[in-house]
């Protein structure tokens, strides 16, 4: 069996986005798209404190719902819809990462975050190793490609030498969007 197969569903889909969007052929040509602007407008948690894959969606949602970023009369949605999603493959890549994510009709623009746990929490990964960095990713259903476009660069984060540890390292949101920033912009020069 082939060590390039993907493990779970999506994964192929995620991956020839990762190298469109590396490779120029395809993106977001404005920039509009950055992971740090959905970051800016999305919750950052330095430290995690849930230590399961439930435990850690309910509290980046919670946070959401903090910052008025979803309405809590969507919440319970929401969840269900993330954990079936969890439910039909682990979303996590491997590496120490878990990209939760959930396209949703009572979503209006793209929502979510990062959450990094420093003890880790066990997303079931291919890897077998817990995961330390969580990116929350909600998205409209009537956008597909920016769905996708925002999971690829994500995942390319994931491929990215250091990145992970140095989100780990990161003590706080302005640190973290740093990092990402710093981070796309080796990755997505221009």
């Amino acid at each position: 069996m082939s060590t390039d197969r993907p493990s779970q569903p999506g994964a192929l889909q995620i991956g020839c986005i990762v190298n469109q969007v590396a490779d120029g052929q395809e993106g977001d040509r404005d920039g509009s798209l950055r992971l740090t602007n959905f970051l800016r407008d999305g919750i950052i948690i330095p430290e995690l404190q849930a230590s399961t894959t439930e435990g850690v969606i309910a509290e980046m949602l919670d946070g959401l719902i903090l910052l008025g970023r979803i309405d809590p009369a969507v919440r319970k949605r929401t969840f269900i819809a993330l954990l079936k999603r969890e439910s039909i493959g682990t979303t996590g890549l491997g590496a120490g990462v878990a990209l939760p994510h959930a396209k949703l009709d009572h979503i209006q623009e793209f929502v979510g975050g990062i959450g990094i746990s420093q003890g880790g929490v066990d997303f079931q990964s291919s890897d077998r190793k817990p995961v330390h960095v969580v990116f929350l990713l909600l998205s409209p259903v009537d956008d597909p490609y920016g769905h996708l476009n925002l999971m690829g660069i994500m995942a390319a984060l994931v491929r990215s030498e250091g990145a992970i540890e140095a989100l780990k390292s990161t003590r706080n949101a302005g640190d973290a969007i740093e990092c990402v920033e710093e981070i796309e912009r080796e990755l997505f020069p221009g």
